[in-house]
């Protein structure tokens, strides 16, 4: 799911949408036996608005993730009940420091993506339980790394 603002920010929103597309485009828009599928709502920048978007992608278990937009505002007024729901969310736009704190219990499910040359191993919760057609870290149809944050650990 993307959580973004596809109204004022459309531009912003739709580079991310597409970024995600190719990625998944790569990989046969398939994790192991599962087929992804990709929502997106908008929360026009509103906080009040996004969380009810978190809140209820959180209690779908048919959502393995959501990406955010361009304001770090919804995230960082809502970061610690985020954190405690679990659910991944992660950020290739928004850049507020305060994001990916951890909680006051030291959960942390809140993850600012960028590139980078370390290769990460691991997938986030919810995802790491689907990740049995994942190899050593890669896709299996380009080679490129896949990364997250520590969870479960995917190949050595």
């Amino acid at each position: 799911r993307i959580d973004a603002d596809f109204s004022v920010n459309a531009n912003s929103a739709r580079a991310i949408a597409l970024g995600i597309d190719t990625a998944l485009a790569e990989i046969g828009a398939r994790i192991g036996d599962l087929e992804l599928v990709v929502e997106q709502v908008d929360h026009h920048g509103n906080p009040r608005r996004s969380i009810k978007h978190l809140d209820a992608a959180a209690a779908d278990p048919t959502v393995l993730a959501v990406y955010g937009g361009v304001h770090s505002p919804p995230y960082m007024m809502h970061r610690e009940e985020i954190s405690n729901s679990g659910l991944p969310l992660l950020l290739p736009w928004s850049a507020g420091g305060p994001i990916t704190r951890r909680a006051e219990d030291g959960t942390n499910t809140i993850f600012r993506l960028s590139t980078g040359t370390r290769p990460l191993r691991t997938v986030p919760g919810r995802l790491g339980g689907r990740a049995r057609g994942l190899q050593d870290g890669r896709s299996r149809s380009s080679g490129h790394q896949l990364g997250a944050r520590q969870s479960r650990t995917v190949g050595p």
